[in-house]
């Protein structure tokens, strides 16, 4: 996301199979966290060096700076002293075109219900993660720090997600929530990217959410795969006002114009990954999740993952 400030598949797995794994972006929305703990560690630690919590398969290379972006790729699961386990996620920071300069590890996220991880991928079956992040404040203790407002405008915003839906899915106006930014600020817009049912017969539609305004056009629709898929809805700057554009493995299928400009508190929110406080829980496999990356992203890169274990443990 450009700041204008102040300044890996689980093979084929179908439910039945994956149910015998071990099961893995609030407000208005029930559950449990794994192991019953009811609050996460909200602890950062940032680098220049890129961790592995920071690689993403799909390209970011932003022309706009100041830039930051949240991702959620599974490739890092930490566990708790309770021994409940979470993942890893990150903020990355561009502070100039094209290279990031800026990694922030967040460990303040948690499993919600029958969430499991495993080769870089989370299994959503019925769970979601939320993860607390201040964008504002973490990257205000970067050295030397990127300030931004509590609030801001962003021209371009962008949601990401990669992995596979099982279908048959119930049709729900918000289902299959990749991820979902809500504010803690009372009345501040939340942005979010959804895939939800068009009918039972496993045919899927991309919906975004930015500035309240939903984004959908059910008559453009699309199969599940056997393969993993990359949506994304970008919210774009034209000369003539603003649009959004939803894409299907990097190849678009809508554009909603006019829309108006987003303008996002960064001053602390959840991110949903795999969930929303406005319906069911993703009902798939995720391989990542990226919030608002900047202007240029894309293609995404995708691996044949043949095992189910974390890449990297805490």
């Amino acid at each position: 996301m450009p700041v204008r400030s102040s300044n890996r598949l689980i093979n084929a797995g179908r439910r039945v199979a994956a149910a015998t794994l071990a099961l893995t972006i609030g407000l208005g929305m029930s559950g449990t966290p794994a192991g019953g703990r009811a609050e996460a560690e909200a602890r950062t630690t940032s680098s220049p060096v890129l961790p592995p919590e920071c690689a993403t398969k799909t390209v970011l290379s932003p022309l706009l700076a100041p830039s930051w972006a949240f991702v959620m790729n599974f490739d890092v699961i930490g566990t708790r002293a309770d021994g409940t386990q979470y993942p890893v996620g990150c903020l990355i920071a561009w502070r100039r075109p094209f290279v990031a300069t800026d990694y922030i590890t967040i460990e303040s996220c948690q499993a919600f219900g029958a969430v499991s991880f495993g080769g870089g991928q989370a299994l959503f079956n019925g769970g979601h993660v939320r993860c607390t992040v201040n964008v504002k404040a973490a990257l205000a203790a970067l050295s030397p720090p990127l300030v931004i407002g509590a609030e801001e405008p962003y021209p371009p915003f962008e949601i990401i997600g990669a992995g596979l839906i099982f279908p048959p899915t119930t049709p729900h106006p918000y289902g299959n929530p990749v991820a979902y930014y809500q504010p803690n600020a009372a009345g501040a817009k939340p942005a979010g990217l959804f895939i939800p049912a068009v009918n039972v017969n496993g045919m899927y539609t991309i919906k975004s959410y930015f500035n309240g305004i939903d984004n959908v056009d059910d008559n453009v629709r699309f199969l599940s795969s056997q393969t993993p898929q990359t949506w994304t809805a970008k919210h774009q700057p034209l000369p003539e006002g603003y649009r959004v554009q939803h894409a299907l493995d990097w190849s678009v299928i809508n554009i909603f114009f006019p829309r108006p400009l987003v303008s996002l508190r960064t001053d602390g929110a959840t991110i949903y990954v795999g969930g929303s406080p406005l319906g069911p829980s993703f009902d798939g496999i995720l391989d990542e999740a990226i919030v608002d990356p900047p202007d240029r992203s894309g293609p995404t890169a995708f691996t044949n993952y043949t095992t189910y274990a974390p890449i990297a443990v805490r």
